[in-house]
């Protein structure tokens, strides 16, 4: 560290300033990759609760389907998988 000081010294480049802005660029991308990440996790939370709203509602039809098929056979029919339909 204290070569790149010494060699910024002899260069004329103005060390305080050099960290100066060295440390605002650390901030500006660290600053970027928050956002980023953010809007990354909002998204995957948005797909995940969709997703899950879905899987709701297939599991609310399947139940349907299945109560059908337990009163077919409550009433002494058989289901037939071939037409969906009792008999």
């Amino acid at each position: 560290m204290s070569v790149l000081i010494a060699i910024a010294g002899l260069l004329g480049i103005n060390v305080p300033r050099l960290i100066g802005y060295a440390i605002v660029a650390v901030a500006v991308v660290a600053g970027a990759f928050t956002i980023k990440f953010h809007y990354i996790n909002v998204g995957r939370d948005q797909v995940t609760n969709e997703i899950a709203a879905g899987n709701r509602e297939t599991l609310s039809n399947v139940n349907a389907a299945k109560g059908k098929i337990d009163d077919c056979r409550a009433a002494g029919g058989q289901w037939s998988t071939a037409d969906g339909m009792c008999e």
